[in-house]
């Protein structure tokens, strides 16, 4: 598909901060080969690419927490880049060619193409780039790497390996006084003021805690109670009923209001590098191509409740100080042994990881210049180097 994944996505985009790539929780495992000022040179480009115009930035609203803003892309690169490439004299694209192999032979020596029609073709070139998404290229390598006998990629105990997502998880909900949320805050968007994204600062999250955020999603003034759901109202009318035993001066300040007070809250996060977590090929099932399909294995770390959890409580404390609102926790992530849940948004489909850059080859696939250990002119792109 010409423009890949950009055809559907969201387009919510921010610059990584600096403490993304810093050490965490001690291990060399979570510790990128590069640092964000190496990435800051390309920033203007990046945005440029993405159409982006509204610059995202940080508030910090105590000494733990801070407030983020997002832009949105709604740039889709198989409609802007499409002529740029048609017109390009030294440039050949060729559509609906389907990458089966690296051929190896001592080294690389080209890739096996095969189309829909069943036709098969043969690339010869000095520099390979491989960005097919973040579970086919591990795919390709794997299967690459069975058909040269464990040859191209002799680290096999990394490649598909530590495979990771950013899980989007419904965490609890708030009842906010709009006007005071806004007077302790800023904007999310210009144009918008139906989200707000808390964080934890980057000495809050010292070395043992993940990054998270959380994503409020506040009822627009307009909204009326009829565009809520039943079982959604009557959740509301109880909650209050047992937020007034708790606090009856804020149920007060907010009654009648209480539909447009009401804000679901999501957390989105980061994960810890897992070995279990991976890509594995199939080798009872082969896709058109003849190419074995895959096995995903991903499971979510139960540690990853308690940043969850101390990030909404300091919101919570930091909501009540300043008299904005008042916040609850779902019984589910009170609960250690509790799984997490298998129904509704689960994650953001960011998939990352299983070619993970690294300073050292017994830890990842690529370099810090997504090159392959085994090979400088094969180059690994796309978020699945993500360390």
């Amino acid at each position: 598909m010409f423009g890949g994944s950009s055809n559907h996505w969201g387009g919510w985009c921010r610059e990584l901060d600096k403490i993304d790539f810093q050490k965490k929780q001690n291990s060399d495992l979570f510790e990128w080969p590069i640092n964000k000022k190496d990435l800051d040179p390309f920033l203007v480009k990046a945005r440029d690419i993405l159409d982006l115009r509204f610059i995202t930035e940080k508030k910090k609203l105590n000494k733990n927490l801070n407030q983020l803003t997002w832009d949105w892309s709604s740039t889709r690169f198989g409609k802007k880049y499409r002529n740029f490439f048609q017109e390009r004299e030294h440039v050949d694209l060729y559509l609906n060619a389907n990458m089966q192999n690296f051929v190896f032979d001592k080294k690389v020596i080209g890739l096996n193409v095969k189309n829909s029609g069943g036709s098969n073709y043969f690339f010869v070139s000095k520099i390979y780039a491989l960005a097919t998404g973040g579970i086919e290229n591990s795919r390709l390598l794997l299967y690459s790497n069975i058909l040269a006998k464990y040859q191209f990629i002799k680290n096999v105990d990394s490649l598909g390996r530590y495979w990771m997502e950013h899980p989007h998880i419904n965490v609890g909900g708030a009842f906010i006084d709009r006007q005071a949320f806004f007077r302790s805050s800023h904007n999310s968007h210009p144009t918008n003021q139906s989200y707000a994204f808390i964080s934890p600062t980057g000495n809050y999250m010292s070395n043992s805690k993940l990054n998270c955020c959380l994503r409020f999603r506040l009822n627009e003034k307009e909204k009326e109670p009829q565009s809520i759901s039943e079982s959604t109202k009557r959740w509301i009318k109880e909650s209050m009923e047992d937020l007034a035993c708790l606090d009856s001066d804020f149920t007060l300040k907010i009654a009648g209001r209480e539909f447009k007070c009401y804000s679901s809250i999501k957390a989105v996060f980061e994960q810890q590098p897992i070995y279990t977590n991976r890509i594995e090929l199939d080798p009872t099932s082969k896709d058109f191509f003849g190419v074995p399909k895959i096995k995903l294995y991903w499971k979510q770390s139960l540690d990853l409740k308690e940043t969850i959890i101390e990030v909404l409580k300091e919101t919570g404390n930091f909501f009540k100080e300043r008299d904005i609102g008042r916040l609850y926790i779902d019984n589910w992530l009170l609960e250690k042994s509790e799984p997490f849940p298998e129904h509704g948004e689960l994650a953001g489909y960011h998939h990352m990881g299983g070619t993970r850059m690294s300073k050292d080859r017994n830890l990842g696939v690529v370099d810090k210049n997504l090159s392959l250990f085994d090979h400088n002119n094969i180059f690994v792109y796309l978020s699945m180097a993500y360390a």
